[in-house]
């Protein structure tokens, strides 16, 4: 049993790894993965059907990283929604009746301060592999995300073209922060915003690390009725290109995972068939069990992708206007109530956005409501808008 509105019966087991599976099949190095697989579609069929039969619920497409300018990089002709398409249509011809995702990250997108792109930018070019592979799947999943912008973007893109369900799992190192610093709990909470069925983590580290982590967030998870994914890899990389986990050893994780209301679990790197038939046996005899959700208000709660609030409408501060300083008494009010109270007017969305780089708390906004609506649909958090 789930928490009420996810579609799918839970537990659910997901498959494990495809990449280095493929290269036992012959995929060479460098080559783009979704050309060989479009060459060789038996190869990627032979590894989701043996997922199928080892205890997979569920296996995703081979459409990672398919978007239009990782493909341009790697000399692929043909466009990101004509590859999805044809990828996706050979796993549906694995899947048959039962359930199949759809990986739509990353998209290559760095945003500033560490890039140049817009969300604009990463949101169209998740379109074209939403809208190619939207036909053949089930449900959608933005993987690996090294941030949680990056996540957003991919959710927007899906949100705007399918009412598929979608599932976000970021990638994150030893301290639990993606590559961009972002925390897990406050880029959970700005997901789940978004409308996302499941949260949670891929690849990273062995399943110890990745459930230690879930297990902190899973009471507020419950209380957001967000489901939760576990998907690390076969513990670290040895010397020899394999992984240090044994079978066994990666699924003694999973019933801590189980009794701790991580239901959706899978394998990554390293991982093969027999690790999902462990997975299997695990979910068998081991109860998906919840932990009391947390009392917590999440209609009331700001985000950014490192800190959370919230908001008591009693005791509010006095909004800020928007200045060359803004983030100077964004700062100095969010050191007595957790989070910046801006007010937003005709065409200071731009500035506003210049800023957050410097803004570390989360924001409430009041003032022009066409201008808080440009800023959330970019902002890498969850905001809101307050009426004085």
């Amino acid at each position: 049993m789930g928490k009420g509105n996810f579609p799918f019966k839970l537990p659910l087991v997901l498959d494990g790894a495809t990449g280095t599976e493929l290269i036992k099949r012959g995929l060479p190095a460098g080559e783009n993965v979704q050309m060989w697989v479009l060459d060789h579609p038996e190869a990627v069929q032979e590894i989701q059907k043996d997922y199928y039969s080892a205890g997979s619920d569920a296996v995703y497409a081979c459409t990672f990283g398919a978007t239009p300018r990782i493909l341009e990089e790697n000399g692929v002709l043909l466009s990101a929604r004509e590859v999805c398409m044809l990828t996706a249509k050979i796993s549906r011809e694995s899947a048959g009746e039962r359930l199949l995702g759809a990986s739509v990250a990353p998209s290559g997108a760095m945003f500033y301060p560490m890039g140049d792109d817009t969300f604009d930018f990463a949101v169209e070019e998740y379109k074209q592999a939403v809208m190619g592979a939207e036909h053949f799947v089930d449900f959608f999943t933005a993987e690996t995300c090294i941030s949680t912008l990056e996540a957003k973007a991919a959710v927007t893109a899906v949100k705007a073209v399918s009412d598929k369900p979608v599932f976000v799992t970021l990638t994150v190192d030893k301290n639990g922060k993606t590559l961009c610093g972002d925390e897990v709990l406050p880029s959970l909470i700005t997901l789940a915003d978004c409308g996302i069925s499941a949260f949670g983590l891929n690849c990273s580290f062995g399943p110890d690390l990745i459930i230690d982590i879930l297990k902190k967030v899973s009471p507020y998870a419950a209380a957001m009725g967000i489901e939760l994914i576990a998907k690390p890899n076969a513990g670290l990389p040895k010397d020899d290109g394999g992984f240090d986990l044994t079978v066994d050893e990666f699924a003694s994780f999973i019933p801590e995972a189980l009794k701790n209301g991580i239901g959706i679990l899978g394998g990554c790197c390293g991982t093969n068939k027999e690790y999902i038939k462990k997975i299997k046996e695990c979910t068998e005899s081991t109860p998906l069990t919840y932990p009391e959700a947390l009392d917590f208000d999440f209609e009331n709660t700001v985000s950014n992708t490192r800190k959370f609030a919230v908001v008591n409408e009693n005791d509010m501060p006095e909004p800020i206007c928007v200045s060359d300083y803004l983030y100077e008494d964004v700062e100095a009010q969010a050191e007595k109530y957790g989070y910046g109270f801006v007010r937003l007017s005709k065409g200071e969305c731009d500035l506003l956005n210049e800023q957050l780089a410097y803004i570390q708390a989360p924001l409430v906004l009041c003032g022009d409501r066409e201008e808080y609506e440009k800023f959330a649909y970019s902002y890498a958090g969850k905001t809101l808008y307050k009426e004085i």
